[in-house]
């Protein structure tokens, strides 16, 4: 043994023994620890908090403090990073508006979606929970202190996000932390005066001082300072200049004693706070008179600015799935699959990344039930949420233009409901007819480009819309379909 060892002409007699001796009493430390240990849960478990803290034998309750913020993002995503000084265990959020979780690359817990729970089912005497009412569970690996949450709220809903963390210390204890989610809740405040070329506009008067209008305005708008610096002598209003990260759209609010103006080349935004300020003022038993006026072409603004958005994840999602279905081939025949990808338009270093995505999927495969590698599955669910969030958007366009012209709402969003699969297979198509149409000669282009075009009659003496460029072809296509005429 003695020349098996190594190190055993390094260490003298002396040493090894003082070495054996020390592992010896660490041992023992340990076993008194766990002793030790097991009696303080012993004890937590089986008393009162108030006997437990009266003990002074045993320690106070554990206490951890977190740093924590909720934070919006230029890609319309709100971050909640949470840091705290011992092991995170559990992370728990919940709110009673839905939310979309983003896949976040710092995040390495593993996240599990619950029902909300219904306490008139359960017999607790309690309301039911809201249909869009979200429930999240993030179990963290060992020696995780910081924690990074990516979501996105729905504008036009309001509601309150409560984070609950529990630590792995013992015995179990959480804190919690709560943010409210504002209707507004997308849009990011701007120092700088701007303008808006096609405007809709809200004046709403009425018996209500500054002080109500300031607080009506911090419900829905993030951002908005406790007080107004309304320092100027003579001067009784305060204006705010916003931009919404979702669609660039701008909001202009200025507020004051008896006035609220509202300006924004956004329908939907101008729709929001009507509804919000007018619920407030009745509730309050205000008298109020509100004033609309409402631009047919601030729609096409919105959606120019939504087009890069949604070609990219359509083709994205396109993508996806002609790699899962190549994936699925490469285990049968590895052959065909390879002369597939060399038969695509795309560039060698875009196909070379593309077929190692493939070939990691196919391995996977082999060893996986699902057949899919979870972060690809969870890149395209956040490609789904993302069109799906679109195409939400550009429906609520349409119908907060239809409310705000006074439409009966009843009749129209029956039929708005029944043509959601519709309008999605338009925007698609209209997607992809345009990338293809860049292969093309420009005398085709230009012919099919024109059938696009809104019917001049619609538009008087100016003659038809062209569609100079992919974004306005898609608007006008999206007018015609909605039955508005510019």
């Amino acid at each position: 043994m003695r020349q098996l060892n190594p190190n055993y002409l390094i260490i003298s007699k002396d040493n090894a023994n003082r070495i054996e001796t020390l592992k010896e009493e660490c041992e023992k430390l340990e076993k008194k620890l766990d002793i030790e240990r097991q009696k303080y849960e012993k004890h937590t478990s089986s008393q009162g908090v108030s006997e437990f803290m009266k003990d002074t034998n045993l320690s106070a309750l554990p206490f951890f403090t977190i740093n924590d913020s909720f934070v919006l993002h230029n890609d319309a995503s709100y971050v909640l990073m949470l840091e705290v000084e011992v092991a995170i265990d559990v992370v728990f959020i919940h709110c009673d508006i839905g939310l979309d979780l983003i896949d976040c690359e710092r995040n390495s817990a593993v996240i599990s979606f619950n029902d909300p729970p219904n306490f008139a089912e359960g017999g607790g005497g309690g309301s039911a929970s809201s249909p869009g009412e979200m429930l999240a569970t993030f179990r963290c690996q060992a020696n995780t202190t910081r924690l990074e949450i990516r979501l996105r709220p729905v504008e036009g809903q309001h509601g309150t996000l409560s984070v609950y963390v529990v630590s792995r210390i013992t015995p179990k204890s959480c804190l919690t932390r709560s943010y409210e989610i504002q209707p507004l809740a997308l849009h990011k405040r701007q120092h700088s005066n701007t303008s808006i070329e096609f405007a809709n506009s809200l004046v709403m008067t009425g018996a209500f001082g500054i002080n109500d209008a300031h607080t009506w305005l911090r419900m829905n708008i993030p951002e908005i300072p406790e007080k107004l610096s309304l320092s100027t002598e003579g001067v009784e209003s305060e204006v705010f200049y916003y931009t919404s990260t979702m669609t660039r759209s701008i909001l202009i609010v200025n507020c004051g004693r008896g006035t609220i103006s509202i300006t924004s080349d956004n329908v939907s935004t101008v729709s929001i706070l009507k509804d919000f300020l007018t619920r407030e003022a009745t509730r309050q038993s205000i008298p109020i008179e509100i004033s609309v006026s409402i631009s047919e072409r601030s729609i096409a603004v919105i959606l120019r600015h939504l087009y890069p958005k949604i070609k990219r994840l359509i083709l994205e999602k396109q993508r996806q799935d002609l790699f899962e279905a190549i994936s699925d081939l490469q285990s049968s025949d590895a052959d065909i699959a390879s002369q597939l990808l060399a038969d695509l338009n795309l560039e060698e270093k875009e196909a070379g990344e593309k077929e190692a995505e493939v070939k990691r999927s196919a391995k996977s495969s082999s060893s996986s039930s699902s057949g899919r590698p979870e972060s690809t599955e969870a890149n395209r669910q956040d490609v789904l949420i993302g069109l799906d969030r679109i195409y939400g958007i550009i429906t609520d366009l349409f119908i907060d233009y239809h409310k705000l012209k006074g439409t009966s709402m009843a009749s129209f969003l029956k039929a708005a409901k029944e043509k959601l699969d519709e309008m999605t297979t338009l925007i698609e198509t209209a997607v992809l007819e345009a990338v293809n149409s860049k292969s093309m000669p420009p005398e085709l282009a230009a012919v099919l480009s024109d059938g696009c075009n809104i019917n001049s009659a619609s538009s008087g003496s100016r003659g038809p819309l062209r569609a100079k460029d992919e974004s306005t072809a898609f608007a006008e296509r999206l007018y015609h379909f909605w039955d508005i005429q510019l």
